[in-house]
């Protein structure tokens, strides 16, 4: 329970936040959130080809909800994390040279501290 309160207590140092870990910023450890101070991604992607092989070096367009698309590079083959905390409705656009672009929408939702990333994958079509 001594975990970083940065969101609702600010950062009183070790003692205090041990303190605070351990009461609460309201003096009840029942009635306070614990929030830590990683960030996690909105979405964990896997794109896979048409044989279901997982693929790597592909190129990410993420919007969200209608917003400004912002890019970003997936290099490594697995599970890329798209988006950091960032909740709503999500519009996720893949190209890799040699197939068509991959489309898929989702919606993250969020709790009191950070974003619960949804799982998504996405199958391309070789041209």
């Amino acid at each position: 329970m001594a975990m970083n309160m940065w969101k609702r207590c600010g950062a009183w140092g070790s003692v205090g936040l041990v303190a605070v870990g351990l009461l609460g910023c309201g003096g009840s450890a029942l009635d306070s959130v614990v929030c830590t101070t990683d960030m996690r991604a909105s979405v964990a992607l896997t794109v896979v080809g048409p044989d279901q092989t997982v693929l790597g070096d592909y190129r990410v367009s993420l919007r969200v909800d209608g917003g400004a698309a912002q890019s970003l590079v997936c290099a490594a083959t697995g599970v890329c994390g798209v988006g950091q905390e960032q909740s709503g409705r999500l519009q996720i656009e893949v190209h890799k040279d040699g197939y068509a672009p991959g489309l898929a929408q989702v919606t993250v939702q969020r709790d009191d501290c950070h974003v619960l990333t949804e799982p998504l994958r996405i199958t391309l079509t070789a041209l």
